[in-house]
């Protein structure tokens, strides 16, 4: 496993790639996750999915997002470059592999969106992809609303560009509802379905069964 900074000097992404196990693997993963508190939840998940996968895999942070450069994400412009900014590592990284894109819940749409303009060039699989960005940012309204109303504390200090804890700037909750771009398959399992819980925001997300569908679907 190589950990590493990669794209812009100034404002670096956290990149950690993950070398092929199998010499035979054809396939290079990259591993798209969202953002905000979905970002937190999910990142021992990714790391597993790139350790199950036994080809080359590579998993990052938004700039914005764990420990990548900035606070939050500031728009759907930045999230595209960061995609590109990964694509192209992992192509240097893997140079012989095609390369397969897993976008985890907003991850996938991001991932949709900024491939557009190369149609057909790299399936990507959505893992428990939301229909449309508005759809999620309407998840996280909620999420957001209803962690409030469970604390007087978390109302007294809420912060108007908060969801759920973390920054959502206005230019990006501008774009995120524009997102309508999904991936042709989307892999999920209702037990492992609890985004939208209230009480499991804060909890690590366990994917189960939904993971034993993805693998599946990768070697497929």
């Amino acid at each position: 496993m190589k950990v590493d900074f990669f794209g812009p000097s100034q404002t670096p992404l956290l990149g950690v790639f993950h070398a092929a196990q199998e010499t035979q693997q054809s396939v290079a993963l990259l591993l798209c996750p969202s953002i905000g508190h979905e970002n937190g939840r999910a990142h021992r998940a990714l790391r597993i999915a790139a350790e199950r996968w036994k080809g080359p895999a590579f998993r990052f942070d938004w700039r914005g997002c764990g420990d990548s450069w900035g606070e939050a994400p500031t728009s759907l412009l930045q999230l595209s470059e960061d995609f590109n900014f990964a694509m192209n590592e992992l192509r240097s990284l893997a140079p012989q592999h095609k390369i397969i894109v897993v976008g985890l819940r907003l991850g996938a749409l991001v991932a949709a969106h900024a491939l557009q303009s190369h149609p057909g060039s790299t399936p990507v699989l959505g893992w428990h992809a939301p229909a449309s960005g508005a759809q999620w940012m309407n998840e996280i309204d909620r999420l957001d609303f209803d962690a409030r109303n469970l604390s007087l504390v978390a109302r007294q200090l809420h912060v108007e560009d908060e969801r759920v804890g973390y920054l959502y700037p206005p230019q990006l909750r501008e774009d995120i509802p524009k997102l309508r771009s999904v991936p042709e398959k989307n892999v999920s399992h209702p037990i492992s379905e609890d985004w939208t819980i209230s009480t499991r925001r804060e909890v690590p997300w366990m994917p189960g069964p939904s993971l034993e569908l993805l693998i599946r679907s990768l070697s497929q």
